[in-house]
């Protein structure tokens, strides 16, 4: 989140999918789910 506060968009959703990705391969889908949410409503604010 610090990189999406500092405008830096495309490192921040790099970092997001990296996350996302490590939760999903040992299989916690709670907190990927949590990150997706976040990620869209990241989107939402932006534009």
């Amino acid at each position: 989140m610090i990189y999406f506060y500092q405008g830096k968009y495309d490192l921040s959703r790099k970092y997001f999918f990296n996350a996302i990705n490590v939760y999903e391969e040992i299989e916690l889908f709670e907190p990927a789910a949590n990150l997706y949410s976040l990620y869209g409503y990241s989107l939402r604010e932006r534009y």
